[in-house]
């Protein structure tokens, strides 16, 4: 991230949603918390919150969005009818020489499952993604220079919402689907980065000539290849797969403790 905020100081860091971690059934919301953590140490601003993203229950997405200062975004997950989540984020950036208005909403695709979690006195609702992205346009458009939609849907479905509204400058979608990064040239520009937390991508917009938006500049950074891991849970991660293999049950290890139970820690077999 470093070089990316060094040459263009005046960014947005968003995430399109489908950040809680479900590995862990009991209390997913503990590794979500990390994972948020994780992102907000890139910079991370805004992030959408998908249907999946619901199952870790209203009181855990509070205490995630008051604790780490990220906004969490959606516009189409309604309780009561109304929007449970902040509809959108306005905001500014200087930038080309003046103050560009930046509007950012976010719609996820509804699952089954969602509700999980949640007291049947807050049960959430998920709206047609689509007709509430279009609704958001028409709001947003006479109040910002740029639109983005952040949107927990197929790559595919994000490909036509930008052929059937081709107003939004930029569109972010965060599924399993990966896309090649946008092209250099007129907006809308999508960008889905695929399996979350592999990779970053990134865009950089400018003025065209002609008037409106067009990409400057794109790609897709794996992670894996800019970001070392932690040495000793690297190790611990490689004594885990080795047990795995060899049949034997991974030891637990105490925190602090070397992963191979050497003199100093506690490793015990469950």
């Amino acid at each position: 991230m470093g070089p990316l905020v060094a040459k263009y100081p005046a960014h947005l860091v968003v995430d399109a949603g489908g950040w809680v971690e479900r590995t862990n059934p009991d209390r997913p919301e503990l590794r979500s918390r990390l994972l948020l953590e994780g992102l907000r140490e890139l910079g991370l601003q805004i992030a959408n919150v998908s249907a999946r993203d619901l199952r870790i229950g209203p009181e855990a997405l509070r205490a995630c969005e008051d604790s780490l200062g990220i906004q969490l975004v959606s516009a189409n997950i309604e309780v009561g009818g109304r929007p449970w989540f902040k509809p959108y984020v306005l905001s500014s950036r200087k930038v080309w020489g003046r103050e560009v208005r930046i509007a950012v909403t976010a719609v996820t695709a509804g699952q089954r499952g969602a509700d999980r979690g949640w007291p049947d006195s807050l049960a959430p609702q998920v709206t047609d993604p689509v007709a509430c992205a279009g609704r958001m346009l028409e709001l947003l458009a006479p109040q910002s220079d740029i639109q983005v939609l952040l949107a927990f849907l197929p790559a595919s479905d994000l490909e036509q919402l930008a052929k059937d509204q081709p107003e939004w400058d930029l569109l972010v979608g965060s599924t399993g689907d990966q896309r090649d990064p946008p092209p250099v040239g007129p907006v809308p520009a999508i960008l889905a980065t695929g399996t979350k937390c592999k990779y970053l991508g990134w865009v950089a917009l400018r003025p065209a000539d002609s008037g409106g938006l067009v990409v400057a500049q794109s790609d897709l950074v794996a992670l894996d290849a800019e970001v070392r891991d932690d040495p000793r849970m690297a190790e611990r991660v490689r004594v885990f797969k080795t047990r795995l293999g060899n049949g034997a049950p991974p030891a637990v290890t105490a925190p602090g403790a070397s992963p191979d139970g050497s003199a100093g820690s506690t490793a015990a077999h469950p």
